[in-house]
């Protein structure tokens, strides 16, 4: 099983003091003979594009909604005395972007996914914030032009260069565009919505994907991801239940994006939601009088600190 970010237990075990994960937003005191502080952030998922439905008696190449951009990624190590000894670290957990809406009516417009928020850590007393995971943007809408998935949030904390991974959008007339994963530790960007070409077939939304060869540390195994493998199939709703992407991520990691929806002839499906920090999926789109397929949420961030000796 990965043992996340930290290599934990096997990496920092020896010196750890203190370790708590934060999906929600919360504090954490720094205890006695503390003297490092590893904080691991990411800021909340961009939401999914949402689908669009095509204008009655008309015959025209539509794309689905594009895919969330992941929020940016943190990892940064502080000396207990920059801190302050024995303070309180206030985390605050970025919400994830809304989703995009669906088109309403014949030929109305779809609407894009919204930006995540930033997830940020000070300690009491402080001024600002001393680290900020920016949330990643929301994917564009679906519509009779091709759309692309959230543009990634650049920030720069301490010196370190963030951003959110690149996510799948969808060109008219064809399924959504895929996103395949290099790194566990890296944000989690989600996948477009299927498109309709002018004689319309049923499209799949985007799949998620493992690379073929994986050597970035820390490396996934081999058996709980098998090389190549499709980590995350589009269909249905596009979702994936929580449990599950926890079960494949292990603990201290960050999430998935969602998967996109898949188009139809006689409506579409939403794109998946995103976990911890993951962008929303995009929207399917389909033919007039048909619903098409609002996006998916962008998943909400995440942190881990633990405090060594």
């Amino acid at each position: 099983m990965n043992q996340g970010i930290f290599g934990f237990p096997t990496g920092l075990s020896s010196n750890v003091l203190d370790i708590k994960q934060f999906d929600t937003s919360g504090s954490f005191v720094m205890p006695f003979g503390c003297r490092k502080i590893y904080v691991f952030m990411i800021g909340g998922g961009g939401g999914g594009g949402g689908g669009f439905r095509r204008a009655n008696a008309t015959a025209v190449s539509l794309a689905g909604g594009g895919g969330g951009s992941g929020g940016s990624i943190l990892y940064h190590m502080f000396l207990a005395e920059d801190l302050g000894y024995n303070k309180t670290i206030l985390i605050s957990i970025g919400a994830g972007g809304t989703a995009g809406t669906a088109s309403a009516s014949d030929g109305g417009a779809a609407g894009a996914g919204g930006t995540g928020g930033s997830t940020t850590l000070t300690t009491s007393g402080a001024r600002g914030f001393w680290l900020n995971a920016l949330g990643g943007a929301g994917g564009g809408a679906g519509g009779t032009g091709s759309t692309i998935g959230g543009t990634t949030r650049t920030g720069l904390s301490y010196g370190m260069l963030t951003a959110g991974g690149t996510p799948g959008g969808c060109t008219t007339g064809s399924a959504g565009s895929g996103v395949t994963l290099t790194d566990i530790r890296g944000s989690a960007p989600a996948t477009g919505g299927g498109g309709l070409a002018a004689t319309p077939v049923a499209l799949t939304g985007g799949n998620i994907l493992l690379a073929a060869s994986n050597t970035t540390a820390p490396a996934i195994s081999s058996a709980e991801f098998p090389r190549s493998a499709t980590v995350l199939v589009s269909g249905g709703s596009g979702s994936v239940g929580n449990t599950l992407r926890a079960n494949y991520l292990g603990p201290f990691s960050s999430g998935f994006g969602g998967t996109g929806g898949a188009s139809g002839t006689t409506g579409s499906f939403a794109g998946g939601d995103g976990y911890r920090g993951g962008g929303g999926g995009g929207g399917g789109s389909t033919l007039n009088t048909f619903t098409a397929g609002a996006g998916g949420v962008g998943g909400t961030g995440y942190a881990c600190i633990v405090a060594t000796r």
